[in-house]
């Protein structure tokens, strides 16, 4: 790939992730004389998507589609599990669902589906997810997923006031958390590696019952 071809790439994922129609529309044009940008967005769509997450760009992304069948079938293909994951029932959603991934984020229902088990895209798609800051307090939750560590954007994760007896091991694995409320549950131990969160400044785990292993964090 040419430095001439990065930069034509660049500058046509940017005129669509603006979500706006008439740049959106500029790109479909520019695309249907160059099959090889054509074919860049057919393979390389979602990494718009993925970049933020946000909105307009996801808009520009469904707007390019109507145009470009075979790129919405990389795309369904690619978020079947995902969509799946975050719709309250248990069926294909359409992929406009998209604008609605990080919201649903956010949701208890989520973190309570004990049957998702994420493939590696899927593992891919979750590092890319701008979550930072996320409230359970209350969920009902009698396990957490051991899926959440790879919600690496995390800073603030409230856990309260649920019923699980432990963490997973995964959630060491988010190194950019600085605060973590694990208030009023009915937690037995602590993963052995809970000294990896050297960001968390404030590690709120009043009221459990047994902890096994020390707690090596910063002050």
């Amino acid at each position: 790939m040419t430095e001439e071809f990065k930069e034509e790439k660049a500058s046509l994922f940017t005129l669509i992730q603006s979500g706006e129609d008439n740049n959106v529309d500029i790109a479909i044009q520019i695309m249907e004389g160059n099959p090889l940008l054509h074919n860049a967005f057919v393979q390389e769509a979602h990494t718009i998507i993925e970049k933020s997450w946000n909105t307009r760009a996801i808009h520009g992304v469904l707007r390019v589609l109507v145009e470009l069948p075979e790129a919405n079938q990389n795309l369904r293909k690619r978020y079947v599990s995902i969509l799946g994951l975050v719709a309250k029932v248990g069926k294909e959603q359409p992929l406009n669902g998209l604008v609605s991934v990080l919201r649903n984020f956010n949701s208890a229902y989520v973190y309570n589906n004990k049957k998702w088990k994420p493939d590696l895209v899927d593992i891919e798609i979750l590092k890319t997810i701008p979550l930072k800051k996320l409230s359970l307090q209350e969920a009902g939750l009698t396990q957490i997923p051991k899926w959440i560590g790879f919600l690496r954007q995390l800073e603030y994760l409230d856990l309260c006031e649920n019923v699980f007896k432990k963490l997973p091991d995964s959630i060491c694995k988010l190194i950019n958390l600085k605060q973590l409320n694990l208030k009023s549950n009915k937690l037995e131990e602590l993963p052995r590696n809970i000294g990896q969160l050297k960001n968390s400044k404030q590690l709120n785990y009043r009221k459990i019952i047994y902890v096994r292993c020390p707690i090596l964090l910063d002050n």
